[in-house]
């Protein structure tokens, strides 16, 4: 990278802009976004006027564009996540991957090999056991560009590091809750140095916590205590929150996790169709363990009533879109407006939040990305 050049990053897959709000926060320019879907779309050109969206990803021709410095994706997941149909990289939606690839080795070629010099890749960790486990391999050996072995355990650990013919590649799985947001959220970020060694620099570089943990609690929303945006019944006195675990599957099946959380745990990952929901009650009021009982007494499918409705001096409530924005790590109102100031319904905004990134973790890569491009 030239002297006093800020490097540039090219958005697949960009959703709400995760990546490039955290990149732009380290001195990295937004150059282009890749993205289909009408809502995320006018919620990026709004926050991010200035980067130029390329479309759908099979249109996108990685030597035709200005090659950027950096590449961040975050491919469709539905395929290799526990909670999918596990076809694995081959499925429609999560080969999509492929074309990432396709997209990178389109901008080397053009570049000689000088960009993209670092890629970072973000998925769930159903990636490590789908096909057999066979999917995290093809993973590495498309960003290695080269055959590499199946570890002697079969299994993928939650951290490693490999070296391919021209590159180095690192992955880790980070847990939001661990990175200031009040959210259990597990995914593996992978990040490919096509230009030095300098992956596992980035990716386990240590994180300090600030010196006071108490302000950074208080910067976030935590389960502990009612949102005072716009949750109607939820604001007043001693008011106590918590978290409802539930799933979209029948309460008898393995997958689903019915039941409320404690007072100080963190909520449940969130996703783009499960029906969450956020116990409220009282002090004086009924336990937590009564809410959840009176709830399915009164509902025979509470999961599609949102366990809506006042229960004696208790609610239970879906979680308003600024409360799950801050869940994310998120800019209150990041989702509310679309470029031309239009409204974006709060159905968009809650697909949109679920396939999101949380902004701390991709602070922390891009962070390191910044550090490693620095002249």
């Amino acid at each position: 990278m030239a002297e006093n050049r800020r490097p540039t990053l090219l958005s697949l897959f960009d959703g709400i802009s995760v990546f490039p709000l955290a990149a732009s926060r380290y001195g990295i320019i937004p150059r282009y976004a890749s993205e289909i879907e009408k809502a995320p779309i006018a919620i990026s050109k709004r926050n991010f006027p200035d980067m130029e969206h390329l479309g759908d990803v099979h249109g996108v021709h990685g030597g035709k564009i200005d090659p950027c410095d950096i590449v961040a994706f975050s491919s469709p997941c539905q395929d290799v996540s526990i909670c999918g149909r596990r076809s694995g990289l081959g499925g429609d939606r999560s080969k999509l991957f492929f074309e990432a690839i396709r997209i990178i080795k389109q901008m080397q070629e053009a570049s000689d090999g000088m960009y993209p010099s670092i890629v970072a890749w973000e998925n769930v960790p159903g990636v490590f056991s789908s096909n057999n486990r066979t999917d995290f391999h093809a993973v590495l050996e498309a960003f290695a560009q080269t055959d590499l072995p199946m570890p002697a355990s079969g299994r993928w650990a939650n951290a490693g590091m490999v070296r391919g013919s021209s590159n180095e590649i690192a992955w880790r799985v980070l847990d939001a809750q661990l990175w200031g947001v009040p959210q259990r959220r597990k995914r593996v970020f992978l990040v490919s140095d096509y230009r030095g060694q300098r992956a596992a620099q980035i990716l386990f570089a240590p994180e300090y916590l600030p010196d006071d943990p108490a302000q950074c609690q208080e910067a976030s929303v935590h389960s502990t205590g009612a949102a005072s945006d716009d949750t109607g019944k939820a604001e007043r006195a001693n008011t106590r929150v918590a978290p409802i675990h539930a799933s979209t599957t029948h309460p008898n099946s393995r997958a689903s996790g019915v039941g409320i959380g404690g007072i100080s745990d963190p909520f449940p990952t969130l996703t783009v169709s499960d029906r969450h929901a956020i116990a409220t009650w009282w002090d004086g009021g009924q336990t937590a363990e009564t809410l959840v009982s009176t709830i399915y007494k009164r509902h025979s499918n509470p999961h599609r009533r949102q366990f809506e409705g006042i229960l004696h001096e208790g609610v239970a409530r879906r979680p308003t879109c600024r409360e799950c924005e801050r869940l994310m790590g998120l800019p209150d109102d990041w989702t509310k407006y679309g470029k031309d100031g239009e409204l974006i319904s709060d159905t968009a905004r809650y697909k949109a939040l679920g396939n999101a990134i949380v902004l701390p973790c991709a602070e922390y890569i891009m962070k390191g990305i910044a550090e490693a491009l620095r002249p």
